[in-house]
């Protein structure tokens, strides 16, 4: 039985990575990765669309070479970067639980990569940004991340992945931006301008911390991580939603409407940066075909 059945594909094909990275033998991952890279060509309605064939077989014979002398987690590495090749956020490799990280919650801001959430012991980094990881500048170690990264996808997803992929540990090692993986020296920026440096220790694979703190205030995405949609108003003309998951969305969008017929609106925000897709049907039939009919949402600069 195959180690990594990890790749969500087009064709609804889904397996799940182990909870911690395995340890095989060279001719062990070789046949993982055949077996990887032919569900990919195979079950993929089109895995061409974004990188061609050439280019993707080259990339799998490169990696198929390089394994007798690569570590676990560079391999991991390996068919992570093979996944994104293809370019769409439903085909990537499920490393749940299987890299270490860093335990600091960031996320894009413009070009600022801002720490929201941390550690206790990490305390003084909240609202700082990110200046270096080691030695690599961000520019440059959000450049080399974006191999991990699915291209052809909108820049809110990139941006999303992107910070979450420079916070697991094995991939800032594999990708050389750190010469193992462990604790790396941090440089962080407060608003003043002032910098200071703190080494960060990462947490093993699929831990969570007893205890966080955050930025305060908690930006709107990030109060209710919980909810499938939640919403609120914003003033009294405008309401926000957050959309993060399809979960009973029959019952969940009644309320949303429910809501804004309570609060009469002309402008509604749905923010789904945390949607990781679902049943596109009921999507149509619980939320866009209501706002189809609904005159004041339903026009230029008022429904985003």
């Amino acid at each position: 039985m195959n180690k990594l059945f990890c790749i969500l594909l087009l064709a609804s094909s889904l397996a799940h990575a182990e909870a911690t990275l395995p340890t095989l033998t060279a001719d062990q991952w070789r046949h993982d990765l055949d077996f990887f890279a032919h569900e990919i060509t195979t079950k993929h309605r089109d895995p061409f669309h974004f990188v061609s064939k050439s280019d993707f077989d080259r990339a799998v014979s490169d990696l198929r070479q390089r394994i007798p002398s690569m570590k676990d987690y560079e391999v991991v590495a390996g068919l992570h970067r093979l996944a994104a090749l293809i370019g769409d956020g439903h085909t990537f490799l499920d490393t749940s639980g299987s890299y270490a990280r860093f335990p600091l919650e960031v996320f894009w801001f413009g070009d600022d990569l801002r720490v929201i959430r941390a550690a206790p012991e990490y305390r003084k980094a909240l609202g700082s940004r990110i200046v270096a990881i080691g030695d690599a500048p961000i520019a440059e170690a959000r450049k080399t991340i974006q191999q991990f990264v699915s291209q052809a996808e909108n820049p809110w997803y990139v941006l999303n992945s992107s910070a979450q992929q420079l916070m697991r540990v094995e991939l800032l090692a594999a990708s050389g931006l750190l010469p193992r993986p462990a604790s790396a020296e941090f440089t962080f920026e407060d608003d003043s301008g002032r910098r200071f440096r703190q080494r960060v220790r990462p947490v093993p694979a699929g831990s969570r911390e007893s205890e966080t703190v955050q930025i305060e205030p908690v930006p709107l995405p990030f109060q209710h991580p919980d909810d499938a949609l939640w919403f609120t108003s914003l003033d009294p003309q405008t309401v926000y939603v957050d959309f993060r998951s399809y979960r009973d969305l029959e019952a969940q969008s009644a309320r949303l409407f429910e809501y804004i017929e309570r609060h009469p609106s002309t402008r509604l925000i749905i923010d789904m940066r945390w949607n990781q897709g679902g049943n596109f049907v009921k999507g149509r039939e619980y939320l866009i075909d209501k706002i189809i009919f609904m005159p004041t949402l339903n026009r230029a600069g008022h429904l985003s």
